[in-house]
């Protein structure tokens, strides 16, 4: 082939991100690629395999497996639990769902607002710090660009979501949170966190509840 043909060829496969298998015709799983490696539920055992073998063979690094337990069990029997040290394991982690009906009245957070590309290296360094806290370790260390580039176009999307320093200096957001997936009727809402000399203020909670607000009436 023409290099510029496998060039173009390669590119597309490198960024296909989701993935489905099919048994008889049949959708049985789905494995999301992104800053998350989710796999969905139900999933069939053999597309659980399938997709963590598949994922070993790209040479796919899996920073974080979201998924029913059971599954990401399954999966990470093939893609290598033998081999690859597993930093920090949850069971039973819950989602929280509130609908438009569900949202109480409270305390506002009128400066609330999307972040922007100059505060791309703020909206880092505040994310970063959750990261180490969270888990004690760096999973970007070896991937800074990617980490960067997937903020960056988070931003661009208006899926980032921060609260300026109050005060006539301003300074760098107390304050961000990001929309991880976003389609017509669901909204996921991740990477809460506010900066540790901010905090017990009501700052989260309240910055939580206008995201919200602004969502659910759009």
């Amino acid at each position: 082939k023409p290099w510029s043909q496998f060039h173009q060829e390669k590119w597309e496969a490198s960024n296909r991100k989701a993935f489905g298998a099919w048994e008889a015709g049949r959708l049985v799983g789905i494995c999301c690629c992104g800053s998350n490696l989710v796999v969905s539920c139900p999933a069939s055992g053999d597309s659980v395999r399938a997709f963590a073998a598949h994922v070993r063979r790209r040479g796919y690094l899996v920073r974080v497996a979201v998924g029913h337990d059971a599954i990401i069990d399954r999966f990470m029997d093939v893609y290598g639990r033998a081999t690859r040290r597993i930093d920090l394991e949850r069971s039973g982690q819950r989602l929280y769902a509130i609908t438009r009906s569900e949202l109480r009245p409270g305390r506002a957070a009128p400066t609330l607002r999307p972040a922007e590309r100059e505060e791309l290296r703020e909206i880092l360094a505040l994310d970063h710090a959750m990261v180490l806290e969270e888990l004690g370790y760096d999973p970007f260390s070896q991937d800074v660009d990617s980490y960067r580039q997937g903020w960056l176009r988070r931003i661009i999307e208006g899926r980032a979501w921060i609260l300026p320093a109050s005060g006539p200096d301003g300074g760098p957001p107390i304050f961000k949170a990001d929309q991880s997936a976003t389609t017509p009727d669901v909204v996921q809402i991740s990477g809460v966190y506010t900066h540790p000399s901010a905090r017990r203020q009501g700052h989260a909670k309240a910055a939580v509840r206008e995201i919200c607000q602004r969502l659910l009436t759009q």
